[in-house]
């Protein structure tokens, strides 16, 4: 099952979707009060948003979401869309 859920900006005011992509048929969840955030690790580089940089996404929900789980790094993949539906 893969899972969709909006929040709005409070920075710029757009609506976004979240969209957690495992198999399946898509259900829509609710995001909780930080919905997503993107952390930047180590020292400034030009390469910092591709190498050091890790999301959290805070999702409500009345049951576990197994299925987003996986054991390796890269194995659940998540997209950040703006209104227009153009990856973040």
């Amino acid at each position: 099952m893969s899972y969709r859920g909006y929040f709005n900006s409070i920075y710029d005011k757009k609506r976004y979707t979240v969209q957690i992509q495992t198999q399946g048929t898509t259900t829509d969840i609710l995001l909780g009060e930080s919905p997503f955030i993107v952390g930047y690790e180590g020292d400034t580089t030009i390469y910092k948003p591709l190498k050091l940089s890790s999301a959290t996404i805070t999702v409500v929900h009345n049951d576990y979401l197994f299925d987003i789980y996986n054991a390796t790094a890269q194995g659940t993949k998540v997209s950040l869309l703006n209104e227009l539906g153009a990856i973040e």
